[in-house]
């Protein structure tokens, strides 16, 4: 191999990951962590998020993809979701926040997640619902962490359809307040 300029490449070994990218069914890749309320903070940025997380061992081409409360709807570019990836959706704005966090993409129109509760999909490029959450505070079960400042994180997150969500998802355990970009604490 040689560039323009005749320069010849002799020996030269590089790494890369390989994808075979398909598409998305319901659940494939899940809402796994919310950050609805951020003050006071705790340890991590001050600001919302959510984490979402490929369940499966496929990869997923997220662009077009939308994160929405129904109200406002923040639109994912280009990414490769790789299996068992979490993956940090916050506002443009704030994707330097989260540099040692993970990985993470920014959305401009991130939706305003209401403290007390919202309803909260993840849409394909085709506009089919990935994954869909109805949170409310309760969900936190605990007066102290619902107050601000923790996320709420998903404890199963391959539990079947039948399990009530209200039961599968409480407050962070970690001392910062959330694990975005990690594997949940509870």
């Amino acid at each position: 191999v040689q560039d323009v300029s005749g320069n010849a490449l002799t020996t030269a070994t590089t790494q890369f990951t390989y994808a075979v990218v398909v598409p998305a069914a319901f659940r494939d890749v899940i809402i796994n962590e919310i950050m609805a309320d951020p003050t006071p903070q705790i340890g991590m940025p001050a600001v919302e998020f959510i984490e979402i997380y490929n369940r499966t061992g496929n990869s997923y081409d997220l662009n077009g993809w939308k994160f929405t409360d129904g109200s406002t709807t923040g639109n994912i570019g280009a990414y490769t979701l790789l299996p068992n990836q979490y993956l940090i959706i916050c506002s443009n704005t704030d994707t330097a926040l989260f540099t040692g966090f993970g990985a993470r993409i920014g959305v401009a129109s991130f939706p305003s997640l209401n403290n007390t509760g919202d309803h909260l999909y993840i849409k394909d490029n085709t506009l089919a619902v990935i994954d869909s959450v109805t949170y409310t505070d309760a969900w936190y079960q605990d007066n102290v962490k619902q107050a601000g400042g923790w996320t709420l994180e998903l404890i199963n997150p391959n539990a079947a359809g039948g399990c009530p969500a209200s039961s599968n998802w409480i407050a962070s355990n970690n001392p910062n307040g959330g694990t975005p970009g990690i594997v949940n604490s509870v």
